[in-house]
């Protein structure tokens, strides 16, 4: 995403008012369908705080109800456009960011001594513009790698997969043999990234730009002697109208205990702080290494690899979309399912787990450093944020 948001300050623990006719009565016509649809479901039961974030971003239609912001594709990738609702780095910077990523690819492929078969997999590709800019420059400056060149896109959402192939497939003034010289190097996989899974390992490198932040994070409260898990419920309120509200529970996992000792047993947390744990995308690392024979990952998303630095960054829970107030910035409470919710990774943790699983770390480098060294020029349309964002390169049998 292309900004960074203030984190939403809680009054107390509770969050986003939705006004009733009656207490407690989610049929009410004041209550929205994705709203109703949430309440239902953590009124039988609290939530966890990543299954309420994945039920905003990626649930699906069911019984009525529509499904969730990414997996329904409400999402509209372009602020200059009417009710746009954020813009991306590979968008903004069409087609030099996508180029820059080719420059990588290339410099990948042949340190792999050009194998037949590069497969480059793109988890989570947005509009496809980056897909289609790196695609485009492979074909027209890298003919060679271009022929051994097999681009995998992996999307969960239907909509958004649609979407892509259209744009990938509509660029403007191309021959149509180029068109369909470069579908044919195309496929499209609809599932979840976090369940990628190939026949058997392949030689190339796994991409993300802006995945990881999307996907839902367990949210901890240290109270000084020991971590609350925080868990989302319906509130009743002033006899008129109900709320979601956190409340503290026993951690609901051992994964997540695993974490604290492998990431945090050496670290002091400050005094009634909170803790974001990506545990889906310990899952998505460990994935990517066991399909993974030869080659490389490329991580880029907003966040820090330094842990104090990344707990005491303030800003870790972002939301993006149309008419957003700054009053509800960083509040992921407020219109459920049709505002983007993002949350910082922590990039030390990727680093520290990248090892465990395999994965040797080549280097950790702001976003703009980065594409300024790859591309041999400065860019400056990323320069205000782009320190927020971080490229991680992390290899597997495989030198650089």
């Amino acid at each position: 995403m292309g900004r960074i948001s203030k984190e939403f300050k809680y009054l107390g623990i509770g969050a986003a008012y939705i006004t009733l006719n009656l207490p407690l009565r989610p049929e009410t016509p004041t209550l929205k369908p994705f709203e109703r649809r949430i309440f239902y479901s953590i009124l039988q039961k609290r939530k966890p705080f990543d299954e309420y974030m994945e039920m905003c971003l990626y649930s699906r239609k069911y019984n009525g109800f529509e499904g969730g912001y990414y997996s329904s594709g409400k999402v509209i990738f372009d602020t200059t456009a009417k009710k746009g609702h954020y813009n991306t780095y590979p968008q903004k910077n069409s087609p030099l960011f996508g180029q820059g990523i080719v420059k990588q690819l290339v410099a990948m492929w042949k340190a792999l001594d050009r194998p037949n078969n590069f497969l480059a997999v793109n988890m989570g590709a947005g509009n496809g513009i980056m897909d289609r800019d790196i695609l485009m420059y492979t074909y027209k400056y890298h003919r060679d790698f271009f022929e051994s060149l097999k681009y995998v896109i992996v999307e969960i959402s239907k909509e958004l997969m649609e979407r892509q192939e259209g744009t990938i497939a509509s660029v403007k003034g191309q021959d149509p043999f180029i068109k369909a010289k470069i579908m044919q190097h195309i496929n499209f996989i609809n599932r979840s990234a976090v369940n990628i899974e190939f026949d058997e390992p392949i030689t190339g490198c796994f991409i993300s730009n802006e995945l990881l932040d999307n996907l839902p994070v367990k949210k901890l409260f240290w109270d000084g002697e020991k971590y609350h898990e925080i868990y989302v419920s319906p509130k009743q309120y002033a006899e008129s109208s109900i709320f979601f509200c956190e409340t503290k529970g026993r951690l609901s996992s051992s994964k997540l205990k695993d974490y604290l000792k492998f990431r945090m047993d050496k670290y002091k947390m400050p005094q009634d702080s909170y803790l974001y744990v990506n545990l889906n995308a310990i899952d998505l690392l460990q994935n990517i290494s066991k399909n993974l024979k030869r080659g490389y990952v490329i991580t880029i998303d907003c966040g820090k690899e330094d842990l104090d630095k990344y707990i005491k960054t303030g800003n870790i829970i972002r939301t993006y979309g149309y008419g957003i107030s700054e009053e509800y910035e960083g509040n992921p409470y407020y219109n459920p399912g049709n505002l983007d919710i993002a949350a910082s990774v922590d990039f030390g943790a990727l680093m520290l787990y990248g090892e465990a699983f395999g994965l040797k770390n080549i280097g950790c480098y702001q976003q703009n450093e980065y594409f300024d060294k790859i591309l041999l020029t400065p860019l400056n349309k990323w320069k205000r944020n782009s320190k927020y964002y971080r490229v991680l390169i992390q290899s597997k049998n495989a030198s650089l």
